[in-house]
This record gives structure tokens, sequence and C-alpha cells, in this order.
């Protein structure tokens, strides 16, 4: 499935709007894409996206010798550490699907009679208690 970063040439409908996280199995990407094939999306068109930091891990190894004389303390010290950050991704998209009514008529002017867009049509659904 196509995923545009930018608004299609061709005229399409939105037909839902979708937020994917990573996860275990799958990118947002790849979530996304599922979720569009589900309600019969022909491509995707990326939004935006962001990423939150979920977590660190980290490691610490190393070794020290000790040494008494007398009243005193002699020693060596090594080690190594190490650490990672965790991500979360998330990705925001329109699903979209290709627009089969014939785009609007040009008039005299070069702009569409009706002042709308000769590439873009949009429906979205109404909310709840919407008028």
């Amino acid at each position: 499935m196509s995923i545009y970063t930018t608004p299609p040439a061709r005229p399409y409908v939105i037909i839902g709007l979708i937020g994917a996280r990573n996860g275990l199995f799958g990118s947002p990407r790849t979530r996304a894409v599922a979720m569009a094939k589900k309600v019969g999306a022909d491509a995707l068109i990326l939004l935006g996206s962001d990423r939150f930091v979920t977590g660190t891990t980290g490691n610490w190894s190393g070794t020290q010798q000790q040494q008494t004389l007398g009243n005193s303390s002699y020693g060596t010290f090594g080690g190594t550490a190490s650490s990672q950050v965790h991500y979360s991704v998330s990705g925001y998209y329109a699903a979209i699907q290709w627009s089969r009514a014939a785009p609007p008529q040009s008039n005299s002017n070069g702009t569409a009679g009706n002042g709308a867009s000769d590439r873009v049509e949009r429906a979205l659904p109404a909310q709840a208690g919407s008028p």
C-alpha cells in the first residue's frame, strides 16, 4: 500500500484517521497499513509522528582488588558501564480512497465553478451528538 508524505495529485476521499504505535511485533507503519486494509483504504497519507522515551536499561561490571598492609589498604578498581534508552514511536495517518467521481469542471478563469479544490474531497464521519 502506498504511503504519501504530501497530498497525492489524484482526487481522493478521507475515510478515516489512524493512530498507530510500535509494539513487540510491528512498526507504526505496518500496523497502520493493516488497519487501513481492514477499512478498505487505497492508500495512506502520513500526517505526523512522535517519539517518546519509555525507559532505560543499564549494565555495570567491574573488579576490585584490595590489599592490606598493617594499618593501610591499597587497591585497584576497574569496570565498565553501559545504558540504553528505549522509545515508543507513534504515527498518524489519513486513510484514503481514490475518488470515483469526475473532477469538477473549470470555468473560464481556470478555477472550479463551486470554489472547491479540484484535488481533495473530504468526507469525515460526523461525531456522535452533532447536528
